[in-house]
């Protein structure tokens, strides 16, 4: 939501998504941001031309992210990590892709988070993070 909505610490995570080398996302980003959309618009937290805006954007955008399918495994896994770590179900599904992502990719994949509990996830599965409240930057793929 960072890159679609003014937040704190927006324009850092622009950044750092325009200097890797490409960003991965789980398939289920797209319905994780309609729906963080549509309740910033019914909360009027945004505007319904904003609302519209940012999701063109999100639209013209998508093609070019990396989306990493659902399938058993994967599913099986996320529900461990929301047992293991207390995360809701959309959080665990993220982490679970972030790891199959860090399987392929190794040490220059970089998990972009903004939630503690999920960051301390991330980083008991070895995950590295990029945060802009410790001064670590994103590298080569988020």
């Amino acid at each position: 939501m960072k890159l679609y909505a003014a937040e704190a610490h927006s324009e850092w995570t622009r950044a750092q998504v325009m200097r890797a080398s490409h960003c991965v996302v789980s398939q289920i980003t797209w319905v994780e941001m309609c729906a963080a959309f549509g309740l910033k618009e019914r909360t009027n937290q945004v505007s319904a031309t904003d609302c519209k805006l940012a999701l063109k954007r999100l639209h013209a955008e998508w093609p070019a992210l990396t989306r990493m399918g659902l399938d058993a495994p994967l599913l099986t896994q996320a529900g461990e990590l929301a047992l293991q770590w207390g995360l809701r179900a959309y959080d665990s599904l993220q982490l679970a892709t972030a790891g199959l992502a860090h399987a392929q990719l190794g040490k220059q994949m970089v998990f972009l988070c903004f939630d503690k509990k999920l960051q301390l996830a991330a980083q008991e599965m070895g995950l590295t993070i990029a945060d802009p409240s410790t001064g670590n930057p994103a590298s080569e793929s988020i």
